[in-house]
């Protein structure tokens, strides 16, 4: 089972055969049509659409002769819960066998964009200045995300504060804290910071006198020691209404209170509450490509993880998506934005974290042979790509995974400690991490780090990648084995001096109880550039932290000229009578432009060069728009999709 939450952005184009007639109806193909406009009374033909995707899967059921069939929906938005709710794609409602089946824009250049949401229109103003809706129509249980003109708008929430101490069942605040607290707490949260979650309580009771305050579930405070700064705020409360751009939701009412920005005209504005959870769901089917489709406005769904306070890396307890996909093969996604959403993006059993602080852009459990390709992941307050899970060096099911070409940038954004660009845990031989660029990796406290092989990570290879402008460390290994770093880059890292360019966290107690009869730790360093600002190039926990490591070809630079120190506080010829570096060298690596955070190009006269650094080609990192009117070329096929 593999669970992915992110803005998956691939591009390519399927050409669409159209013979005379808009439907054939033969053993070659058969093409049908959706409009907003249209009707499932009609016959699904380019000028008489059908109205839903399901009546358009009904044709589809109804031809089991057709090799291929193709629903074609017309430009425009189709809010689902108006129209026909969740997309069920399973043997019932398409019946697919070996078919192939693609669902597409009919208009390239003017994508389709199927929403969970609904539109709202019908607002007043009060005494106060704020905008009322009634929403008795729907009587949604939450409303916890509201959307205005594609702007993602806030549950009311108090600012950041601190507490003053916390334990499991509850913490205490100062009394004037407590002003945006109602009496009636049936709805109010308090959101507890930690070092790498930040977990969502219910209000069990208040006492404004002293301050305490319990919680219906408890807080892992073990994890809110200094690295989490004791934050906390609260949300979901009328009484923390106070700033443009907020909304409250009385779940009693069904009434939605809103303060837009004043420059927001009302009249044209369009304002999206989101439903569903899960807008395509596909089960036990086949052969499925969706091309050059926008899907957004998936709901938050606390009911799921509030007994748990929500509280789990990476936000794990998550059990909708916006696409969710169980027991299915050969499922693509070409040029595909999924945008807006509360849950995971892209469940297979340009930014995130919104609602659920540590939720991550892409998340990968337990998955063999999966690529995590192309993709653009951006603005998230923990990790960019997690892929695991296990925290021991047995065999495992992860496997054979590629997490390649993808853009991670703006990750943590100083909310949350003990990230990475990209995240591995657990034993996955023959995973490899190529081609991506990450930048921009802050921290709340310590662990904003770039490539991050956690603990018992083993058997991985990490290729030809680009890390520049972390907080902390390029490269943290807490404790792994048989890992290979090979031609990357770490430019600009640790640039807080919290521990170093390169990080290893093994230490006694975690050797002996993951590989008593041996090393438990260990890595090739071959062949990459360290380019540092100033600080240490190594931080280990322990003094012998990177004795089983092998370094060699590398090339180390500072740009303030202060000596680079090795392991043990050795020198380069020390660090070479162990074996180490012997053809490494201590040098400006001549990036032609690193003003600009260019350090994919090199001058010919680069020592890196000399000692056989390739040039890391990043023309194919991120979406790939350029080709939007091409078919994907088969030798391009594994870069530009995420396949099961």
């Amino acid at each position: 089972m593999a669970r992915m939450v992110n803005q998956c952005t691939v591009a390519a184009r399927l050409v669409r055969l159209v013979l005379g007639l808009a439907v054939i109806r033969s053993t070659l193909a058969l093409d049908v049509f959706v409009a907003t406009d249209g009707s499932d009374a009609n016959s699904g033909t380019q000028t008489t659409p059908f109205a839903t995707v399901e009546r358009a899967l009904a044709a589809i059921h109804q031809n089991a002769t057709a090799s291929t069939n193709t629903i074609n929906l017309e430009s425009g938005t189709y809010y689902l819960p108006t129209r026909e709710s969740t997309i069920n794609i399973n043997l019932t409602t398409a019946g697919l066998n070996q078919q192939q089946m693609v669902i597409q824009s009919a208009t390239p250049h003017d994508p389709a964009t199927l929403s969970g949401g609904i539109l709202v229109t019908n607002w007043s103003k009060t005494s106060q200045g704020f905008y009322e809706a009634d929403l008795s129509a729907w009587k949604p249980r939450q409303v916890l995300q509201l959307w205005a003109n594609n702007k993602r708008q806030r549950l009311a929430r108090t600012s950041t504060l601190t507490y003053l101490a916390a334990n499991a069942n509850g913490f205490t605040v100062r009394p004037e804290d407590l002003t945006a607290v109602p009496d009636d707490l049936s709805q109010a949260q308090a959101v507890m910071f930690e070092s790498w979650t930040a977990s969502i309580h219910t209000l069990r009771s208040i006492d404004r006198s002293s301050g305490n305050i319990s919680f219906y579930t408890p807080y892992n405070a073990q994890w809110a020691s200094s690295a989490a700064g004791a934050r906390f705020y609260f949300q979901n409360t009328m009484e923390a209404l106070d700033h443009h751009g907020e909304f409250f939701y009385n779940a009693s009412t069904y009434r939605l209170t809103w303060y837009p920005s004043p420059e927001l005209d009302l009249s044209t504005a369009t304002v999206v509450v989101p439903l569903l959870t899960e807008l395509v769901t596909i089960k036990e089917v086949h052969n499925i490509d969706f091309v050059n489709l926008q899907f957004q406005h998936a709901a938050v769904d606390l009911s799921v993880c509030l007994a748990t306070s929500c509280d789990m890396q990476s936000a794990a307890f998550l059990n909708s998506s916006a696409l969710h996909i169980t027991n299915s093969s050969n499922v693509n996604f070409y040029n595909t934005n999924i945008s807006h959403v509360g849950g995971y993006a892209l469940w297979f059993d340009e930014d995130g974290g919104h609602f659920y602080l540590e939720g991550c852009g892409v998340l990968a459990q337990a998955t063999a042979q999966t690529n995590i390709v192309q993709n653009l992941i951006r603005r998230f307050s923990y990790t960019g790509v997690s892929l695991g899970w296990t925290w021991t060096y047995a065999e495992t099911s992860n496997r054979n995974n590629v997490i390649a070409l993808n853009n991670i940038d703006t990750i943590g954004q100083h909310l949350l400690s003990d990230m990475g660009c990209i995240y591995l845990l657990g034993h996955q031989p023959g995973t490899k991490i190529d081609h991506n660029v990450c930048a921009r990796v802050y921290s709340y406290n310590y662990g904003g780090w770039g490539l991050y092989t956690d603990q018992a990570s083993r058997d991985i290879t990490l290729t030809n990648n680009i890390v520049y402008q972390t907080k902390c460390a390029g490269l943290h290994q807490h404790f792994g084995l048989n890992n290979i770093f090979m031609n990357n880059v770490f430019a600009d890292v640790d640039t807080w001096n919290c521990d170093g360019g390169i990080r290893s966290s093994q230490h006694a107690g975690v050797c002996n109880a993951s590989a008593p009869d041996g090393p438990c730790s260990s890595f090739t360093f071959f062949r990459n550039i360290l380019y540092l600002n100033d600080g240490p190039v190594f931080y280990s926990t322990i003094p012998t932290g990177f004795e089983n490591m092998t370094f060699d070809n590398n090339t180390y630079y500072k740009l303030d000229h202060s000596s680079v120190v090795f392991p043990e506080k050795r020198n380069l010829t020390q660090w070479r009578q162990h074996g180490q570096d012997m053809h490494s060298i201590i040098a400006d690596p001549l990036f032609t432009n690193p003003n600009l955070d260019d350090f994919s190009h090199l001058r010919p006269a680069s020592p890196a060069l000399a000692r056989g650094f390739q040039p890391i080609n990043i023309s194919l990192v991120g979406p790939d728009w350029s080709n939007f009117d091409l078919m994907l070329p088969d030798s391009l096929h594994q870069h530009g999709v995420v396949t099961i």
